[in-house]
């Protein structure tokens, strides 16, 4: 009797941790479901500690690291990284510890935690919602538009250079405008401009400016047929061609485009002025300023690449790259016996106009070597930023 009794009373004990059990599990469930802003994280373990303190110290960073991971490392910039760990205290409550009880004296239990996801999101917009003005900077970016021919009433000389002086102003202003340092053209990239040069001449010449990022060349072309007037002489159209070059180191590509629009006015002069000025608007559009802005942003935060040519077989090569190196992350590439390319990075979130840092390890290595001189040229190859170095002007070139 007795022992059927405790029989009894033993399933009785069972039943009711079963119960308990089904309960806590389906208050799990329910608390996941209604906190949406909220994510958790069973069972993480991390290395044996000397203090349960620790171990929990341990994983709530682990915890804030993986949660960041699930993001994606493109969308979190380094600042948020850093913020969100020191931050983990408050970021992770833990729900459940388990093995609790240290083993020769070392603690490695398993946690239960809940992360405030929607302050760690809050955290990742407000860093990307920064504009490049609160870095305090702005990337260079060069404009030169040649108006290359003009009806024959127009087609002179001076009449080409003032058309393309105004185009060149009006995008450059608009880019000023947009967040972008305009850079002074020059005195040689002005006398292109001025005398119609074709567009690769120009651009060619653009290429050798150390210190632009961006690089936009447009063309501007109307020729007779395109003038005609309307309604028996009481306005006049006037149709230009235009042709686009946006070249992007950062992102190191070059994007063409070209389109026809038209301008209209009570005269030829007039209609002539409105194509020009629309044809500028439409170099302002390919130009797509917000976007370029935007993947500056994102590349300045992880890191902005360009390239070096060291001419090889002089004795200022090696320090010469030993002091990039000490600034910068850098990987060697291919080459020939005459040179060597290297791919450079600057650090996340730190940004010095290359040319800048070069110029300034030219002058050390100079000084320390007793050279007088170490060419340093700037060069884009298909959009790629690279600045060639040699103490032998016959290598950079």
């Amino acid at each position: 009797m007795g022992r059927s009794f405790w029989a009894g009373g033993w399933m009785a004990v069972v039943v009711l941790a079963l119960a308990t059990a089904c309960v806590a599990m389906v208050q799990e469930v329910v608390a996941q479901v209604v906190d949406r802003d909220t994510v958790r994280i069973n069972g993480i373990t991390v290395d044996p500690a000397s203090s349960l303190a620790d171990a929990e110290r341990a994983a709530k960073h682990a915890a804030v690291r993986r949660m960041l991971d699930r993001r994606g490392s493109a969308a979190v910039p380094a600042q948020v990284r850093r913020a969100a760990e020191g931050a983990a205290a408050e970021l992770v409550s833990t729900r459940r510890i388990l093995n609790a009880e240290p083993t020769n004296g070392l603690y490695q239990p398993a946690f239960y935690f809940d992360v405030d996801m929607s302050r760690i999101d809050r955290m990742i917009q407000t860093a990307n919602s920064q504009s490049l003005d609160d870095y305090g900077l702005r990337p260079r970016m060069l404009v030169a538009v040649s108006v290359s021919q003009l009806p024959k009433a127009f087609n002179t000389d001076a009449d080409r250079a003032r058309f393309s002086k105004a185009a060149t102003d009006v995008v450059g202003e608009r880019a000023r405008r947009a967040g972008f340092e305009v850079i002074d053209p020059g005195d040689s990239l002005r006398a292109l401009v001025r005398s119609s040069a074709p567009a690769e001449q120009i651009q060619q010449e653009m290429y050798k400016d150390p210190s632009a990022e961006y690089f936009i060349v447009g063309e501007i072309g109307l020729s007779d047929r395109n003038l005609r007037s309307r309604d028996g002489g009481a306005y006049y159209v006037a149709a230009a061609d235009v042709a686009v070059r946006t070249t992007d180191t950062v992102n190191r590509n070059i994007v063409p485009s070209s389109r026809n629009v038209e301008g209209t006015g009570e005269t030829d002069d007039l209609a002539v002025r409105s194509a020009v000025d629309n044809a500028s608007r439409l170099i302002i559009d390919k130009m797509n300023a917000p976007d370029l802005l935007e993947s500056f942003k994102l590349n300045f935060k992880r890191g902005i690449e360009w390239e070096i040519r060291m001419c090889t077989g002089w004795r200022g090569a090696g320090a010469f790259m030993a002091k990039i190196k000490e600034k910068y992350q850098v990987v060697g590439g291919g080459g020939n016996r005459v040179s060597e390319i290297y791919k450079v990075t600057s650090p996340p979130g730190k940004f010095v106009h290359p040319y800048n840092i070069l110029d300034n390890i030219r002058q050390e290595v100079a000084e320390t070597l007793g050279y007088r001189e170490i060419q340093i040229l700037p060069q884009v190859l298909d959009g790629v930023r690279r600045f060639a170095i040699s103490d032998d002007p016959r290598c950079v070139q």
